[in-house]
């Protein structure tokens, strides 16, 4: 009798640990029948190292794998950043080749001003003046507006009243801005 007790425990223990292995992702029946032909305890010992193996081995990969997504994510943020670097250095290259290509109303308007001012207090005389101005107008032909024609010469009106620019630099300027 108390040997079929004793093999009822020991089928009991196998069954138990068929049971964990099973419950950790391995096969149970075959932990089962292991511990049922050598010893509950020697599988259990031995299950419970490669479960610990395991557990290393899931903590190991999944550091390194969020270390390796987060070294993605750190690329992809570099990557953006440099795109949007980039991006700026292609918008600034494209404003200062516009600024090179084209002239503002109010810095024409501001060239010719100043001009006329060291002409009215006889700082330029007459040939100086009207050599600024010819310079000025003349970029014209190289550089076009960045206004509309309409704005453009709107902002001259300033100067036609103060008579800073003749008939003929008028007839200039439209021609060019036209």
């Amino acid at each position: 009798m108390e040997f079929f007790s004793s093999f009822l425990v020991w089928i009991t223990f196998s069954i138990a640990i068929g049971y964990w292995a099973a419950s950790n992702g391995k096969e149970g029946w075959r932990w089962g029948l292991l511990s049922l032909f050598f010893s509950p305890l020697l599988a259990a010992l031995v299950l419970y190292f490669v479960i610990e193996s395991d557990r290393k081995t899931n903590v190991e990969l999944a550091k390194t794998t969020l270390e390796i997504r987060s070294a993605e994510a750190r690329q992809e943020a570099a990557e953006k950043e440099a795109r949007k670097e980039q991006e700026k250095r292609d918008a600034a290259e494209k404003e200062a080749l516009i600024r090179q290509n084209t002239i503002e109303a109010n810095d024409f308007v501001i060239q010719i001003e100043k001009s006329f001012a060291l002409f009215e207090n006889n700082l330029y005389d007459a040939d100086e003046f009207s050599e600024k101005k010819r310079s000025v107008i003349s970029s014209l032909w190289s550089k076009k507006p960045r206004e509309s024609a309409e704005d453009f010469l709107s902002a001259l009106i300033p100067l036609i009243r103060r008579n800073a620019l003749t008939q003929e630099e008028i007839v200039s300027i439209k021609k060019a801005v036209l």
